[in-house]
């Protein structure tokens, strides 16, 4: 399989034009920009990691058995778990991997039942240079193992396919494209759409993706989260005062951004409609019974109003008459002084 390099423990070169030949014999090694390295109990790590491929491993002369664990949070490219937990396990020489470029572990080692925060089958990427790496040999029994569970080398193949598609892909498009408007009104939905593929440039459902706005006046910053809608990301977002803004979508996990900016225009009804619309106009006063008159018909539209006896003028008067002096309550108060008065004089023998 082009791209697969087993490295045993003294080889020499085999001359080819393709990148990651199998080598035997020597040692002596040409490397391209894509490999993929299986390491085994014979591999001479003395010299690999002389050969600045971005991993060093420090190994004692005893080797270990590492059963693979499927890593649901790898986001280099899409790889289903196949049930690989159920796979037998690789045999490698002991010792403690150490890295030398971003990597991520699409399978991790799980030795004698327990996780050993080591990874068995990883890829790591540099520039344009692109390495994966497992750390064990034998991995015909795990496609011996896969036809026995599935009757098919299909789900296996598949696998194989996945890592030397993602090894030898040199496309240089944008793996994380956004789709939004430069101007928004105030009233207006402001939608941002985002498409995001892993390496192998296939659509990757996997991915956490933010999205923050910054206003170029006041620089405030709000935060919002991408929502998975069919075979793209969506975001909708209401309420942005009218201004200058500048956003940045960003997918966690990944060294990934895509920047831009927009503005949020005032939303004024007027300038919205800026010509009278004369068939909707015509329609309302021919189903009213009423007539459209334009700038230049202003002494028309006046005689018709003065003529119109809907519009007669008409005059009503109300008379109301109060008298200044309320001459009831004064009579009601002249009464009760008087009797007052006379029981007053009574009780004192006055009268």
């Amino acid at each position: 399989i082009s791209g697969i390099m087993p490295v045993p423990t003294s080889c020499a070169p085999t001359h080819g034009k393709k990148s990651g030949r199998a080598l035997s014999t020597s040692r002596h090694v040409w490397l391209d920009a894509h490999d993929f390295l299986i390491s085994g109990i014979k591999t001479d790590w003395r010299f690999i990691n002389n050969l600045e491929l971005g991993i060093k491993k420090s190994t004692i002369n005893q080797n270990e058995a590492s059963a693979p664990v499927y890593n649901s949070d790898f986001l280099t490219f899409m790889q289903e778990n196949i049930g690989f937990e159920e796979f037998p396990p690789l045999e490698d020489k002991f010792g403690k991997i150490q890295f030398t470029r971003k990597n991520q572990a699409l399978l991790g080692q799980n030795i004698g039942g327990i996780p050993s925060g080591q990874p068995l089958l990883v890829a790591l990427e540099e520039n344009e240079k692109k390495t994966m790496v497992l750390f064990g040999e034998g991995i015909w029994k795990w496609r011996s193992y896969s036809y026995l569970k599935e009757k098919s080398f299909e789900e296996f193949d598949k696998f194989l396919n996945n890592i030397i598609q993602y090894l030898a892909s040199n496309k240089k498009r944008n793996r994380l494209e956004i789709t939004a408007k430069k101007s928004y009104s105030a009233n207006e939905d402001i939608v941002f759409s985002a498409f995001y593929v892993d390496q192998n440039y296939r659509f990757d459902k996997r991915a956490s993706l933010d999205l923050k706005i910054i206003n170029s006046s006041t620089k405030e910053e709000i935060s919002y989260p991408f929502s998975l809608m069919n075979n793209s990301y969506r975001v909708s977002i209401e309420g942005l005062e009218p201004g200058i803004y500048s956003y940045q979508v960003t997918v966690k996990g990944q060294s990934i951004t895509n920047r831009g900016s927009f503005r949020v225009t005032a939303f004024e009804i007027e300038e919205q409609f800026v010509n009278a619309n004369q068939n909707k106009l015509k329609k309302i006063a021919l189903n009213t019974n009423g007539k459209v008159y334009y700038s230049n018909q202003i002494a028309a539209l006046l005689n018709n109003l003065n003529s119109d006896p809907n519009y007669s003028k008409v005059q009503e008067s109300i008379i109301s008459q109060k008298s200044l002096i309320e001459w009831k309550w004064y009579l009601i108060l002249i009464v009760i002084s008087l009797a007052s008065e006379w029981f007053i004089r009574k009780y004192f023998g006055r009268i």
